[in-house]
Parts: C-alpha cells; sequence; structure tokens
C-alpha cells in the first residue's frame, strides 16, 4: 500500500511564527507522521517546535513510542508539548501520543487512546495503539487549533489537500496555532 499525504499549518492570529511544527518522513517504505504543538504561541513557541521537528527528523523509525521518547528527552527543560506519531509500515500503522492532540483513523475500526502530560515535562506511561489499515481508510492528525468537532466523515469524498483546506478554512481556532494532516491509504498501482 502507498500512502497520499497532505498537511497545513498556521500560526496564531497576530504571530509570525508557529509553535506548531508537522514531520513527515519516508524511509525504506515506512512513513513516520508526526504532529507537534507546543505550549503557547508565539517565538518562544516556534523555538521549541523546530527543537521538536530536529528530534523527530532524525528519530528511529522502529516504533513510535521510541520516537516519543526521544522526543520527550529532548524538549526537556522547555515549555513542553503535546504530540502524536504513528509510523506507517505496510499495512501496518504503531502509534502512540501525548496531550490534546489527535489522531482518527476513517474506515477500519482502531482503538486510539492518548497518554496525559505534556512531552519534555511529565508524561504517564506511554499509551500506544495499532492496528491494520485498508485501501480507502484515511487517517488525520490534528493539533488543538483545529476544533475537536470537525465533521471528518464529511469530508471524505475531498482528496487530502482538499480536507486540510477545508478543516483550516471552517474548523481552526484562530487564537491558536493550528495543524492538520491528512493520509489516504491507497492500494498499490492505483
Amino acid at each position: 500500500m502507498k500512502l497520499t499525504i497532505a498537511c497545513q499549518s498556521q500560526p496564531a492570529s497576530g504571530e509570525l511564527v508557529n509553535g506548531d511544527t508537522i514531520v513527515v518522513r519516508e524511509h525504506d517504505g515506512a512513513h513516520l507522521i508526526a504532529i507537534v504543538d507546543v505550549l503557547g504561541h508565539g517565538h518562544d513557541a516556534a523555538q521549541v517546535a523546530k527543537l521538536a521537528a530536529r528530534s523527530l527528523e532524525t528519530a528511529p523509525m522502529t516504533r513510535a513510542a521510541v520516537a516519543l521518547l526521544g522526543l520527550h528527552d529532548a524538549l526537556r527543560g522547555t515549555r513542553g508539548a503535546a504530540a502524536a506519531i504513528c509510523i506507517l509500515r505496510g499495512d501496518r500503522l504503531d502509534g502512540c501520543g501525548v496531550g490534546n492532540v489527535e489522531v482518527r483513523v476513517l474506515g477500519t475500526p482502531m482503538a486510539i487512546l492518548l497518554t496525559p502530560g505534556i512531552v519534555g515535562q511529565r508524561m504517564h506511561r506511554l499509551r500506544e495503539f495499532e492496528g491494520r489499515l485498508a485501501p480507502g481508510d484515511r487517517v488525520v492528525w490534528f493539533s488543538d487549533g483545529i476544533s475537536s468537532h470537525v465533521p471528518l466523515g464529511e469530508l471524505r469524498s475531498l482528496a487530502p489537500g482538499e480536507a486540510c483546506t477545508m478543516i483550516m478554512q471552517r474548523h481552526r481556532r484562530r487564537h491558536d496555532d493550528a495543524s492538520v494532516v491528512v493520509a489516504d491509504v491507497v492500494a498499490e498501482g492505483t
């Protein structure tokens, strides 16, 4: 299987820099997709977001929990962040997250429960989730700058890039940094 991925991220209204960051990596047929929402916004949050991106750009792509624990170490002593990380390999999704970011799978049922806490400061024992994906499934990640009431099912007919644009236009909270990633699972050869 392959993925069609789109993402968008915007700073809070009145800010020039963003405290959210998105990392999408592909290596040897595996994809790491992460969304990080640093506490607060503005210049200081953007600096922490850069640290987070550097950590995730070099994180091992073995298990999502390994990448998240590395991110936790990289952000120690900072204001901290919420984060969700997934590694997609073949038809398998392995993920975990901490704080008030969201991961949703449309299509194949998958139990997703994120860990309370703040990456870089305090986290409970990580809750990992995993499952199999099928062609036609859609995985969506978003920060709390997007309303948790976004009707993702209504956007199913849109391509990932169009879905990101619609989510940002209609469900973004302008007082906060906002980020969204949409990934569609596509059968090989299509």
